[in-house]
C-alpha cells in the first residue's frame, strides 16, 4: 500500500471516542498555520464546536460544508482520489479533511 505524507501535518490522537473530526481539523490547522497557506480558523476559537469537542459530541459528515464553511476552509468539489490524484493534489492544495 502506497503512502502520501505531507511535511507539518502533525499527528493528534483523540481523547475520546466521538471527535474524530476535530482532532482531524486540528491537524489541517497545524498544517494551515505552519505553512502559510490558507486562512483557517483554529477549531477551538469557534465555541459551538470547540463545545462539542469537549463533550465528546460526534459530527455527521453530511454536514462537512457547514464545519468547513465555519473553520474557514477551503473546498474542493472533485478530487481524483487515485494515487496519482492525490500525489498531484497535495502538495499543491494540501491535506484533506
Amino acid at each position: 500500500m502506497s503512502i502520501t505524507r505531507l511535511q507539518n501535518v502533525p499527528l493528534l490522537s483523540q481523547p475520546s471516542t466521538g471527535v474524530c473530526w476535530f482532532k482531524s481539523a486540528q491537524m489541517v490547522y497545524a498544517w494551515s498555520k505552519a505553512t502559510g497557506k490558507g486562512s483557517m480558523k483554529d477549531p477551538m476559537s469557534v465555541a459551538d464546536f470547540k463545545w462539542r469537542y469537549e463533550t465528546n459530541r460526534d459530527w455527521w459528515s453530511g454536514q462537512n460544508g457547514m464545519l468547513a464553511t465555519a473553520f474557514g476552509m477551503k473546498t474542493h468539489s472533485k478530487v481524483d482520489m487515485s494515487l496519482s490524484g492525490l500525489n498531484s493534489f497535495l502538495p499543491t492544495h494540501g491535506p484533506i479533511w
